[in-house]
């Protein structure tokens, strides 16, 4: 079998690269959203906060997780590219969200940050495969040889299932919980962060070791009885 070097598709994806980039640099797109973003940032000192600590990022903690996993629910049972899509915006909400609590940061809270970040870079290789795959049945002419053109789609498609596949399995660990246990769970660690630091690592030492079904170990006094 002749092996496929892609040559005419490369060929055209790098024209269009350039012809965008040559694109944004003459219109000088950067420099508007640099001052746009720098203006912005004047009056960040006087945005009004009805309140503070965890009460302050409850809501939206809460919204993002949910909307996150409804997302998820319906791009599970209907599986358009627009549900993926809607579902990636999704679950970029929840990880901002969870980067504010930094502080709770513990091995199991990275572990469930670098998740988000996991399956938010799938879904948006989905995404670029979505787009990809548009502009070449758009105008198959332009990228060459018809045999090339046909190989790449049926990569893509390939590619594409196996991104979705694994997307939706991890969604499905990543939700498993309901929006409010999420927030009940994440309220603990934050009071527990707030009100003495060591309880925080026990607590999560407890989560984790239920996680794995390990029973947690018993802390003992300096007299050996246990307390």
């Amino acid at each position: 079998m002749r092996k496929h070097s892609l040559d005419s598709i490369r060929r055209r994806l790098v024209k269009l690269r350039d012809e965008a980039e040559k694109k944004v640099a003459s219109g000088n797109s950067f420099g508007k959203l640099v001052g746009t973003l720098e203006e912005a940032a004047k009056d960040v000192k006087t945005w009004p906060l009805q309140t503070d600590g965890f009460p302050a990022l409850a809501p939206g903690l809460e919204e993002a997780y949910r909307g996150a996993r409804r997302a998820m629910a319906r791009a599970r049972k209907q599986p358009q590219p627009e549900n993926f899509h809607e579902w990636r915006k999704r679950v970029k909400d929840h990880w901002y969200h969870v980067r504010l609590l930094e502080s709770l940061w513990s091995d199991l809270m990275r572990a469930h940050e670098k998740s988000l970040k996991d399956l938010e870079s799938w879904l948006g290789e989905d995404h670029n495969l979505v787009v990809l795959r548009e502009k070449i049945v758009a105008e198959p002419d332009s990228y060459g040889d018809p045999k090339e053109t046909e190989l790449v789609l049926h990569l893509i498609d390939k590619y594409q299932k196996e991104l979705r596949d694994n997307s939706l399995s991890l969604g499905e660990r990543i939700y498993e919980e309901r929006s409010r246990q999420f927030l009940r769970r994440m309220k603990h660690l934050w009071l527990a962060w707030q009100s003495q630091p060591k309880s925080l690592e026990r607590q999560q030492e407890s989560d984790s070791q239920k996680q794995s079904g390990k029973a947690p170990r018993k802390k003992y006094r300096s007299s050996g009885k246990a307390a």
